[in-house]
């Protein structure tokens, strides 16, 4: 299956990795699905049925209609979601890395930011002498997040 930009396909691509969907309810997998307050919309729970429905076209899942009531359907996954899994696995490892690198990039971005600010900051020392003690307070702070920064964006380009 092509990968899908939305939060409710990487939320299902995660649910797949940590569970097995026997028997459940469309209302189930929408409770599995780890998804924010501003994710959780109508129009989501729309993207998921349409994920549903493809995923048993393709025949990765067995929808069963509940005899007592043939509006409640039940999922449950066939053999070929053993191949699905491990392609939605290498597209999960795919996103983690592009997450990984963008952070990577923001933090260094930020870090020319302080470095420039701590730069100017000996100019505000000369235009702003009365102002010493707080300007070489925020000087100190910006080297110390600074560093902190750094020692975060290369631990991150280290797992790259």
């Amino acid at each position: 299956m092509k990968q899908i930009a939305s939060p409710i396909f990487q939320s299902f691509l995660i649910l797949l990795d940590k569970n097995q969907i026997d028997e459940w309810t469309s209302n189930k997998i929408w409770n599995h699905l780890n998804l924010s307050k501003e994710e959780k919309q109508r129009i989501n729970q729309q993207h998921l049925y349409r994920l549903l429905r493809k995923l048993v076209k393709q025949g990765h899942l067995i929808k069963s209609i509940h005899s007592d009531n043939p509006r409640l359907s039940t999922f449950a996954e066939t053999k070929s979601m053993a191949t699905f899994r491990k392609q939605s696995e290498i597209q999960i490892v795919k996103n983690d890395l592009g997450k990984l690198e963008f952070k990577a990039k923001q933090l260094k971005e930020k870090q020319k930011i302080y470095e420039n600010q701590i730069k100017a900051s000996e100019q505000a020392l000369i235009d702003f002498p009365e102002l010493k003690t707080e300007i070489l307070r925020r000087k100190n702070q910006l080297l110390q997040d600074t560093e902190k920064l750094k020692a975060y964006t290369d631990f991150l380009i280290s797992l790259i």
